[in-house]
């Protein structure tokens, strides 16, 4: 990858700029040496000052998703990152690059939920992300992001065991097998809600899985708060076994992290703020000392808007007070954290302190807590996918000569040769409330198209191009049109 893009850089300097020059510093922004993040930022910056420049309006999805993924978190405020990834979600719609459409909204998905914003309007515009990647034979970008879809189901509570990522968008068991490629995410999901959940040993034992996989892009923010996520677990696990190693492992990744934000990582600031109070409270015999750290942690967080990570370190905090003996602080950090997470929408984790910490918790209006989280809202745009689908609608109406009115809801599913039955089901299953327009090949002489109409209750009617239900029909291959 790295002779690639360097190669890319000497034949620009060399013959000069051309359209796709901004790829070539943006990648290279992305890869640059020895971790210099400052200037990967620097270069970023480059490839979109280019892209200003040139008219290459057909590169900009991938230009935007490589220098707001990849390169822009590492100097400025993550949520900065939201709407050019929209926008490069939406550029890739209209000019035809679909691939990199979708790798932009799964990014985009990716930072808000890191962002800390509130998880139930995620939950929504990432089914509809989703189900547009099924709509556009986008596997690729859809077997990235289901893992993130599932862990926001699973800290919602919307699934049936939050240890495990099986739910309404996949099933952990087959994916593992089907999906090996990206088994380093789904660890890395895994572990997170699993420290949030306080699971330490699957914590421990997907981290120990994590430490053997290769990270095939070290800049992209989820490897930094995999990091950060990977240091908290080697801290809790020196923490219950009093052992050297596991706090070795933590003292170099806060080494790591100490040098991301002495470089400039702003959004690392308050992570490490976390990571020190943490590991002081497993090195450190002055209480005053860790409390200090934890209140600074908590209170960066707050700051940068990281609301989860606001509750996360409240937490903690909440759980050392109450082992020193500091009973009254543990009670206002823990029904902090409880504020904070149900602000998020971790209804999963609200529900396990209920239940473990009920005795710490002051859940009256006056101990609420104002959130201190960046604003959240669903963002999907159905607007281009509904005029892809209007141009196929249009498109099939000419070359079959059948006419029918395409509805502003409709629903292009693009399988080939599904039967009957497995139409019907999957309508009446997904989409109880709308039809499915489906052609088959009547199996007569003139070989004429047929349109099958199947309701989501099951029933189903054929009618031909003039409207009448054919004669001793027979089933033949269907071919998805629309769900309207």
């Amino acid at each position: 990858m790295r002779l690639l893009v360097n190669l890319m850089m000497k034949l620009t300097l060399k013959h000069g700029i051309c359209k796709i020059s901004g790829i070539a510093f943006a990648l290279y922004g992305m890869s640059m040496p020895d971790g210099d993040i400052r200037e990967g930022y620097r270069f970023g910056k480059l490839a979109l000052e280019l892209q200003k420049r040139i008219d290459a309006r057909e590169w900009d999805p991938r230009v935007f998703t490589f220098v707001y993924t990849l390169c822009h978190h590492w100097q400025q405020p993550l949520h900065l990152s939201l709407d050019p990834l929209l926008t490069a979600h939406r550029s890739g719609m209209t000019c035809g690059d679909i691939d990199f459409a979708f790798q932009a909204a799964g990014a985009y998905q990716t930072l808000y939920f890191y962002c800390g914003m509130a998880l139930e309007p995620a939950v929504k515009d990432m089914r509809n992300f989703c189900s547009e990647m099924v709509a556009y034979n986008q596997e690729k970008a859809l077997v990235i992001y289901l893992p993130l879809w599932q862990c926001m189901l699973n800290l919602r509570g919307e699934s049936h065991d939050p240890l495990v990522l099986t739910g309404e968008a996949m099933n952990q068991e087959e994916y593992s097998k089907n999906k090996s490629f990206t088994t380093s995410e789904l660890a890395s999901y895994r572990m997170q809600i699993a420290y949030y959940l306080n699971a330490l040993s699957l914590a421990h034992e997907l981290a120990e899985e994590l430490q053997t996989q290769p990270t095939e892009f070290n800049t992209h923010f989820m490897h930094c708060v995999r990091t950060f996520f990977l240091a908290l677990v080697w801290i809790g696990v020196a923490r219950r076994d009093k052992q050297r190693k596991p706090r070795k492992k933590a003292k170099r990744i806060l080494k790591l992290m100490q040098g991301w934000v002495k470089r400039g990582a702003v959004n690392c600031v308050h992570k490490l703020l976390l990571v020190q109070a943490e590991y002081q409270s497993i090195v450190s015999s002055s209480t005053e000392k860790v409390r200090k750290a934890y209140r600074k942690a908590v209170t960066t967080a707050g700051r940068s808007g990281f609301i989860q990570d606001e509750a996360l370190a409240s937490e903690r905090a909440g759980l050392y007070c109450f082992d020193s003996g500091d009973h009254y602080r543990a009670k206002d950090y823990i029904s902090r954290a409880y504020a904070l997470y149900r602000d998020w929408g971790a209804l999963a984790k609200v529900v396990q302190l209920e239940k473990t910490h009920k005795w710490l918790l002051d859940t009256s209006d006056d101990a609420t807590v104002k959130s201190t989280g960046l604003r959240a809202r669903e963002r999907f745009d159905r607007s281009i996918g509904m005029q892809h689908r209007s141009l196929e609608s249009r498109r099939f109406q000419r070359n079959s000569g059948i006419g029918f009115d395409v509805d502003a809801e409709s629903l292009l599913l693009d399988l080939d040769d599904l039967s009957e039955s497995a139409a019907t089901e999957m309508v009446s299953t997904h989409y109880p409330n709308s039809q499915l327009l489906v052609t088959s090949i009547a199996p007569d002489e003139t070989n004429s198209h047929v349109v099958k109409s199947l309701a989501g209750d099951g029933s189903s009617q054929m009618k031909d191009g003039s409207g009448c239900a054919p004669e001793g029909e027979e089933e033949g291959d269907l071919e998805v049109l629309e769900i309207f």
